[in-house]
Parts: structure tokens; sequence; C-alpha cells
């Protein structure tokens, strides 16, 4: 039976004929007679066959997800296809796709970026020293570079890079020497070529034009010499028609799973991060001794775990419990979940870590105690006798908030009584710091989410004494008391 390869093209910026043109030249080579469908922009689907477009719509359309289940689930209920390939740069999208297989359904997902960065066999015909014959394939390489690329098309595929993700403020800079891979990823055609003039110094020659012309800002790290950021400028913006248009961190603002690029490393004991240069000075977050205190608890609890670790082996386990043929218990879906995060992790420059498996050994025992884990009869599965023999059939849909909420509820009860303004930073640090850029005020923001999620719950409970705001455990009743008291 034929596959059927689905291509979201909704998130690339680059020209349409070119990954129209990788996508075709990859499946033909990896897939032999497969057949190729299409998720668009509006501007992009005039480039497409009609016949093989399943959905048109803009990177913020919440629909495509729905509509391409549907479009999967008719097309392997009609008898046409039931191995699914499915490639975009949407990791909720793909997640979404993978989840909904349903019996006898074969979904596969991957980045598509991955697929663009794809080394391929090129004939190549250098001034011949070794007496090679013309027409000699000579190793591997990227493809190679289009003279016929204009500055026009350059500099309208990285500022629309720079402003899809979320590069467009001096607070959030895009290191120099990560512009050209970054690029490369949504446009190959720009990918360097050594011996040719024109790619070698193609990032040097447009970051000069746009400077000059204010499209861009640069700024100097404030510890590393030779360090530089760029980022796109309001008069960018104007200039290549983004001035209108929402960045995906203001379309969909932070939401607990870390979006791409995967994170950098960080500690809460770690010194600060990369601090820039600017004009107004910002406030960034430090380590106090209330910082350690609390990391301090979580870790005799054996329940702490820094931030960026746990984001990984979540964003594993996600993967692994998509899988429709396997059943999980808690320790082995955690131990592979470590098996795919660390290198994974390294990979990407994140290398704090140095004990993945204790790591994983408290994560597992928060995850079990915030109830994050699901079993056969939809019910969390609880901390204690039973845990590890469990099967684990989903995730709690809000499984990283219940392990935030966990951890600042035990923090207030070891505590007693905290005041609000004097806490909330140290819970920001605790639960979200990462060596990004951030400032007090984000890392506060969502500490306060966590907060109000625990309110609603009715576990927290505030009085005012006061200017202060003090957050405390609710009071037991006494009718409660005296029942456990008889129990006992």
């Amino acid at each position: 039976m034929t596959k059927y390869v689905i291509s979201d093209l909704r998130r690339y910026s680059g020209t349409t004929e070119a990954v129209v043109h990788s996508v075709n030249n990859h499946v033909a080579a990896e897939v032999s007679g497969a057949l190729i469908f299409w998720i668009a922009r509006p501007n992009q689907k005039p480039t497409l066959p009609t016949d093989r477009v399943v959905h048109v719509g803009e990177p913020d359309d919440t629909t495509a997800t729905e509509c391409t289940i549907k479009w999967i689930e008719q097309i392997a209920a009609n008898g046409y296809c039931r191995d699914f390939l499915v490639y975009s740069f949407d990791a909720d999208f793909r997640i979404a796709v993978l989840r909904s297989a349903g019996d006898g359904v074969t979904i596969t997902t991957q980045h598509l970026g991955s697929l663009l960065q794809a080394k391929t066999p090129v004939t190549w015909v250098p001034v011949n020293p070794y007496g090679l014959r013309p027409g000699t394939v000579i190793g591997t390489r990227p493809a190679p570079f289009a003279s016929a690329v204009s500055e026009q098309e350059v500099d309208q595929a990285i500022a629309s890079m720079l402003h899809e993700l979320g590069y467009v403020s001096p607070h959030k800079p895009l290191l120099e020497s990560q512009v050209r891979e970054q690029l490369v990823m949504r446009e190959p055609r720009m990918a360097k070529v050594p011996g040719d003039p024109a790619s070698e110094s193609l990032i040097q020659r447009w970051r000069q034009r746009n400077l000059t012309r204010g499209h861009i800002g640069r700024i100097q790290a404030a510890d590393r010499t030779n360090t530089w950021g760029v980022y796109l400028t309001d008069a960018g913006k104007r200039r290549f028609g983004l001035m209108g248009h929402l960045t995906p961190k203001e379309i969909h603002p932070p939401i607990p799973a870390a979006p791409l690029p995967p994170p950098a490393p960080a500690t809460p004991t770690t010194p600060l991060p990369l601090e820039l240069t600017q004009q107004a000075p910002v406030k960034t977050p430090g380590v106090t001794p209330l910082d350690r205190q609390l990391v301090e608890l979580t870790r005799l609890e054996k329940i702490g775990v820094m931030p960026e670790s746990a984001e990984w082996i979540w964003r594993a386990v996600e993967q692994l419990i998509c899988q429709p043929d396997k059943q999980w218990t808690v320790p082995i879906l955690l131990r592979e979940a470590v098996r795919i995060a660390e290198p994974e992790a390294i990979r990407n420059g994140y290398t704090n870590e140095k004990r993945w498996d204790v790591a994983k050994r408290c994560l597992e025992r928060l995850m079990l105690v915030a109830g994050a884990f699901i079993d056969s009869k939809d019910v969390p599965i609880p901390c204690g006798p039973g845990s590890k023999s469990a099967i684990v059939k989903s995730l709690a849909l809000d499984f990283r908030m219940r392990c935030w909420a966990y951890t600042v509820e035990f923090v207030i009860e070891k505590r007693h009584k905290v005041d609000y303004d004097e806490i909330i930073c140290a819970l920001g640090l605790l639960l979200f710091r990462s060596s990004q850029r951030h400032e007090l005020d984000v890392l506060e923001n969502r500490a306060d989410e966590v907060i109000e999620y625990l309110k609603q719950g009715g576990r927290l409970v505030e009085d005012r004494m006061g200017t202060q705001t003090i957050l405390q455990r609710p009071r037991m009743p006494a009718l409660l008391k005296m029942q456990q008291a008889a129990g006992a």
C-alpha cells in the first residue's frame, strides 16, 4: 500500500519552490513511491498542486491540527493508506497528530528542519590538482550555493526568521554565529559552500547592509569581547512587511513546554546568565540565601530537579507515551526518557546536569506525588506501594503545572507562612530559571500563575497583615482533625 507523506510548510519562511524541491527529492530517495500532501499558508498555496493540499492556514491556525487528524482518519477508513509520515516545524502539531493514531494506523513524525539540513551526495568539479575526472562524486556536503540568490531574498529570509523566532528586541538577540545555522534550516540554498566567495561572505554582507539601513540592531556581550548578538528592529519590521504580524511568542505566550529552539543549560546555583550591554539597566535574577534554602528543601525531599533537566525528560516522556503499541510502568518510562533526553540535551549544548540518574529518581517521585501519571482507570497513580508496577495509560493534561504546584505547596507547607513579595522571586527561580535571558518580572509572573492555580484549587489561602500578603496552607477543620484522631 502506498505511503502518504504530509508536509506542513506554514512555519517555513523561505521560498516555497525551494522547500517543495527539497521535500520531493528527500521523499523520492527515502520513501520510494510515496504520495506527498501539503499544509500551507495562503501565499504558498498557488505553488502547490491543488488536489494535494490538505489544509490552508496561518502558523497560528489552531484548526490545522484538527483538520489534519480528520483527514488521516478519513483516508484510513476508506482504505487508501494506513501508513503516514508527517513533517512539520511545529512540535505541538506533531505530538497531537502522533497521539491521534487509531488501531492499525501508523503515524511517524519528523522535524521538517532536520530534512532540510540533510546532506546529500553532489557532483563537484574542482580545479583538478589530483587528476580527478570531471563528474567525480567526492564525499557529501550541502547543496552548492545558488549564485542567483539576490540580496533582497537574503534580507527577507533572515528578517522573517528573526521575527518568527522572536529575536525582535535587544533583550533577546540571536548570536551572530547562529544566524547561518537557523537560516539554512529554512532556506537550504543559502548554505555555506567553502571556496565560493559569495556564499562565505553572505552573512557579513547582510549584516553590514542592514546595520547601515537600521533594519537590525547589534549588541555586544558584556563579558565576551568577541560575542555579538543581532535582532530585528521596528524599521526592519516595516521594511519587510512584518510590523502587523505577531511573533510566535506573542501569539502563544510562555507555557510550560519550552518552545524551539531547545533550552540552553542552567541550574539554580549557576552564575548569572549571559549579560548583554544595553542602554537601560534591566533587573536580572541572582542567587540569594532564600533561593538556596528552597533548593535545599526540595533536594532533601527528593523532588528537586534542575528546571531544564526536567524539561528535557518531560519532552522525551511525551514522545514515548504516544507510542500506541507500548505499555509502560513508571520506572521504565522514566528510564527510557532519560536515555533519550541525555544525549539530545548534550547535543544541544546543555551540560549542567551531571547526574541524570539522580534527576530521574527525583522527577519520578515528584510526578507521582503530584498525580502526573494516569492509569487505566483514568485516575492518578499514587506514590507508594503499587506505583512501580502500575501501567501508565497517559499523562495528566496539566502534568507540568501539577508538578510545579506540588513543589510550591511543599515549600509553603515547610515554611508555614510566607510573605508573597518575599518569596515570589525565589519561586520563579526555583521552577523556571534557565540561562536564557529572563527578567525577574517574567519569572515572577510564571510563579504567580502557579500560586493562582493552587488558590483556585483551595490548596492555598492568603491573609492580609497590614501591607503584607501572607500565603499559607488552609487550616484543617476541627471536625476532620477529630475524625483523623479517632481513626488513629
